[in-house]
C-alpha cells in the first residue's frame, strides 16, 4: 500500500512539474530537473578545496534542522503535560528542554554562517586570483578592449556578490531540504494520514504561490517596459526639440505622446485587472486547501483519534513547513538570477590565454631585426596602422624613431616583444621569424625603460630585480643600482635598497623611478633595449641619467623612441615614421660640435 502511494505521489507531482514548465511527462523528472540545475553549477564546482569547512556548515545545518523537525514533539510534550497530565514539574522540564533546543539551533545557526562565509571569502580570494593570472596571459588586443570599458571594474565588484550568494544559495537549499525532510518524517511519526495529505497539499500549494508570483512579476515587468518606451520618446522629443520648434510640430508631438500615455494607461489598466484576478484566485485555492486541513483536523478530533496535543504538534509541524517550502519555490528564481550575475565572470574566465607557438630557442642572440613588407591592423577592414615598413637593423646598432604616434610607436614595440602579430610581412630576428623563437627566450633578450617606469609597491631591491630576477643576491642587485647611478639617492634613503617604496611608503619623483628601470635593465642584461620616450634630462636629479643610458646600450642593439634626437654619445640612424611609413632613414654623425646628420646612401 505503500508503495502505491509513494508512485502515486511521484506520477502526480511530475505532471504538476510538467504543468507549469510546460514539459512532457512521459520523460524522467530526475532527468529535467537535473537539465534545469546544470546550468546554474558555475562555481560551486570551486568548492572543493573548503571541504572541511563546507563539512562543518553541513553539520551545523543538519543539527539546526533536527532542532526545527524536533520542535513539534517538544510542542505535543507540553500540550499533553498542561491539558492532559495537568503536571506543572512536567511543564517546567518540558519549556526548559525546548528553551535548549532553540540555544542548540542558534549554535548551530552561527556555527554554519560562520563556516559558510569563510568558505565563500576563501572562494572569492581564489577567484580574484585566477581573474588576475587570466588577465595577465590575455592577447594584447584584449586589453585595448578592456581600457574601453568598465568590464575589469565590473567584475572585481561581483565577485564579492557572486561568491557569497553561491555558497548562500546552497546553504539554503540544504537547510531547506533537510528541514522539509525532517519535518516530514516527524509528521509520519505523528500521524499517517495527515503526512499523506501534505503530499498532495504541500506541492500544490508551492506551485500556487510560485504561478501568482511569477504572473505579478510578469505584469510589473512589462509596467517598467511600457514605462522606459513613454520615457525614451520623451527624451527624443526633447533631443530634437529644434526640428519641433522650427517645422511647428508641438501640436502633432504632444498628439504622438498622448497616444503613447494612452497606451501605457490601457496597459496599467490591464495588469491592475489581471492582478485584480490573479491574487484573489491565489488566495481561494489556499482557502480550499486550508479548509481541507481544518475539514480533516475536525474529523480527526470527533472520531476522537486525535488529542488536542497532537493537534498542536501537526499545526506547529505544518506551519513550520511553510518557511522551508517557500525558499525551495524561490530556488530557481534566485538561481536564474545568480547565472545572470555570474555569466559574465565565467565568460571571462574561460577567454583564450596568449600562446607560445614558438620552438626554437636561441642562445644566444645577438640583436639583429628585421622588418620585410611588414603591415600591421587593428582589425580587419581597417585602415593600417604601420606599413609596409622594410628596415634591417644590425646587431648592436642605436636607431632612433621619431615623428610617429602613439599608436604608431605602440605597435612598432608591440610587434618586437610578440604582442601583437603582423596583418601581413614578417620580422626577423637573427634571421628566425619572430613567431618561431620561444616566447621565453624573446622576453628575456629584451629590455625595455619607459618614461613613465612602474615602481611597485615593495622595497628598492625587489623593485630592481622584478619577475624573474626576484631571487637575485644582493651583490648583483647593488652592481646594477651602481652602474645605473641609482645609489647616489639610494645611499639617502632610511634603509638603503630594503626602503619600502610606492604607495603610504616613501615616494619616488619620475626621474628616480627611471633610474630603477635601468637599474632593473643592467641586472637583467638583455640583447636588445627599447627606451620609451626618454624624460626630460634638465630635471635637478637628471644629472647622471644620460651617462647611464649610454652605459645601458652600449653593444646594445638600441631602439629609442622619441620625439627629439637625444644627445646619446652613440646614434647609427635616425627614422622619421610618418603615416604608417618609414619617409626618412638618416645616418647620425657625431662631430665635436654635438654632431651632424647626412642621408643614409642605402
Amino acid at each position: 500500500m505503500r508503495e502505491k502511494v509513494v508512485r502515486l505521489y511521484y506520477i502526480y507531482y511530475s505532471y504538476l512539474i510538467a504543468a507549469h514548465y510546460n514539459y512532457r511527462p512521459d520523460v524522467h523528472v530526475e532527468s529535467f530537473l537535473m537539465m534545469h540545475r546544470r546550468s546554474h553549477w558555475l562555481l560551486p564546482r570551486k568548492l572543493g578545496p573548503y571541504w572541511k569547512l563546507l563539512a562543518l556548515a553541513f553539520c551545523a545545518i543538519f543539527i539546526s534542522a533536527a532542532t526545527v523537525a524536533a520542535l513539534p514533539l517538544f510542542i505535543q510534550r507540553l500540550l499533553d503535560s498542561i491539558f492532559i497530565q495537568q503536571d506543572l514539574t512536567l511543564v517546567q522540564g518540558t519549556l526548559l528542554a525546548t528553551l535548549m533546543l532553540f540555544v542548540i539551533r542558534s549554535l548551530a545557526d552561527y556555527m554554519s554562517s560562520h563556516s559558510a562565509a569563510r568558505a565563500s571569502d576563501q572562494l572569492g580570494t581564489d577567484v580574484r586570483i585566477e581573474l588576475f593570472e587570466k588577465l595577465l596571459t590575455l592577447p594584447v588586443n584584449d586589453y585595448r578592449q578592456l581600457d574601453d570599458s568598465n568590464e575589469i571594474d565590473a567584475l572585481i565588484s561581483q565577485i564579492h556578490h557572486v561568491t557569497q550568494s553561491t555558497v548562500k544559495n546552497i546553504a539554503t537549499a540544504i537547510h531547506a531540504s533537510l528541514t522539509i525532510v525532517g519535518l516530514m518524517l516527524c509528521l509520519f511519526f505523528l500521524n499517517r494520514e495527515f503526512f499523506v495529505l501534505l503530499l498532495f497539499i504541500g506541492p500544490l500549494l508551492m506551485l500556487n504561490v510560485h504561478i501568482t508570483r511569477g504572473h505579478l512579476s510578469k505584469l510589473s515587468q512589462r509596467k517598467e517596459a511600457a514605462s522606459a518606451n513613454l520615457s525614451n520618446h520623451v527624451h527624443q522629443s526633447i533631443k530634437h526639440y529644434r526640428e519641433i520648434r522650427l517645422n511647428e510640430g508641438q501640436t502633432q508631438e504632444s498628439q504622438r505622446l498622448g497616444k503613447i500615455a494612452q497606451s501605457f494607461y490601457q496597459e496599467e489598466i490591464r495588469r491592475s485587472s489581471i492582478g485584480a484576478i490573479i491574487k484573489p484566485i491565489g488566495e481561494l485555492i489556499t482557502a480550499l486547501i486550508i479548509a481541507a486541513v481544518v475539514y480533516f483536523f475536525t474529523q480527526q478530533i470527533f472520531d476522537h483519534s486525535l488529542t488536542i496535543a497532537d493537534a498542536g504538534a501537526l499545526v506547529t509541524a505544518a506551519a513550520l513547513l511553510i518557511g522551508p517550502l517557500g525558499r525551495i519555490a524561490d530556488l530557481v528564481k534566485i538561481w536564474q538570477e545568480h547565472k545572470q550575475d555570474s555569466e559574465p565572470l565565467g565568460l571571462f574566465l574561460n577567454r583564450e590565454s596568449e600562446e607560445d607557438s614558438g620552438t626554437v630557442y636561441l642562445k644566444p642572440i645577438l640583436g639583429k631585426l628585421e622588418f620585410k613588407q611588414l603591415r600591421a591592423q587593428e582589425n580587419m577592414g581597417s585602415k593600417p596602422v604601420l606599413g609596409p615598413i622594410n628596415l634591417v637593423i644590425k646587431a648592436g646598432e642605436t636607431i632612433v624613431f621619431t615623428g610617429y604616434t602613439d599608436d604608431e610607436k605602440n605597435t612598432v614595440i608591440d610587434l618586437i616583444l610578440r604582442m601583437q602579430q603582423p596583418s601581413s610581412g614578417s620580422l626577423l630576428l637573427d634571421d628566425h621569424p619572430l613567431n618561431d623563437i620561444v616566447l621565453g627566450c624573446l622576453h628575456s633578450s629584451i629590455g625595455i625603460v619607459s618614461k613613465n617606469g612602474r615602481v611597485l609597491s615593495g622595497s628598492i631591491a625587489g623593485n630592481i630585480a622584478y619577475g624573474k630576477m626576484r631571487c637575485s643576491h644582493e651583490s648583483p642587485i647593488t652592481a646594477a643600482a651602481q652602474a645605473s647611478h641609482a645609489m647616489s639617492f639610494i645611499r639617502e634613503m632610511p634603509e638603503g635598497l630594503q626602503t619600502r617604496v610606492g604607495e603610504g611608503q616613501v615616494q619616488l619623483t619620475p626621474v628616480q623611478c627611471h633610474y630603477i628601470a635601468v637599474a632593473r635593465n643592467f641586472l637583467k642584461n638583455p640583447s636588445i633595449m627599447i627606451l620609451d620616450e626618454l624624460p626630460t634630462l634638465d630635471a635637478p636629479d637628471a644629472g647622471h641619467l644620460l651617462s647611464a643610458l649610454d652605459k645601458l646600450t652600449h653593444q646594445r642593439t638600441t631602439l629609442i623612441f622619441n620625439r627629439h634626437i637625444p644627445p646619446l654619445k652613440k646614434i647609427d640612424r635616425i627614422v622619421v615614421l610618418e603615416n604608417g611609413c618609414i619617409t626618412k632613414n638618416l645616418t647620425h654623425m657625431r662631430s665635436s660640435n654635438h654632431g651632424s646628420t647626412q642621408v643614409n646612401a642605402d
